[in-house]
């Protein structure tokens, strides 16, 4: 691994994924978000959600948890081995099938902005919606 994944850059932004202690996330106070998975980072968990088309990872600590009961039956969770290009960043995964299952997913989904990867969880995101309507 190269070494400014673990050394502040000059710009105060940390390693591959951009972290930063000063980043906005683009979310909205007061809005309701559908989480489709979990990352645990090294220093914190953080939402796999989107805002307006854009899939992100939002800290766990900038939501409340609207209905604790309605995690979906179908999650996968996986630990992220060390061969893995997001290791130590990313420790583990929580999330739907092809998210935990594929070792790439992540990278595809977030990092390459893959076009296929964001049509499957837009694909899921509408299934998961579906279920929950149907279940009102």
């Amino acid at each position: 691994m190269e070494k400014y994944e673990y050394q502040p850059l000059i710009d105060g932004h940390f390693g591959r994924f951009d972290v930063s202690t000063q980043y906005e996330y683009p979310i909205i106070v007061g809005e309701d978000y559908i989480i489709l998975g979990m990352i645990m980072f090294e220093k914190y968990l953080a939402y796999l959600t989107d805002n307006n088309g854009l899939i992100i990872t939002v800290p766990c600590y900038l939501f409340e948890v609207g209905d604790p009961k309605a995690l979906p039956k179908d999650w996968y969770f996986r630990v992220v081995g060390r061969d893995e290009n997001i290791y130590p960043f990313i420790q583990a995964i929580w999330g739907y099938e092809d998210l935990c299952k594929e070792k790439q997913a992540y990278e595809k989904l977030i990092v390459e902005m893959d076009e296929e990867s964001q049509r499957f969880y837009f694909h899921k995101k509408n299934e998961l919606l579906k279920e929950f309507i149907d279940g009102l």
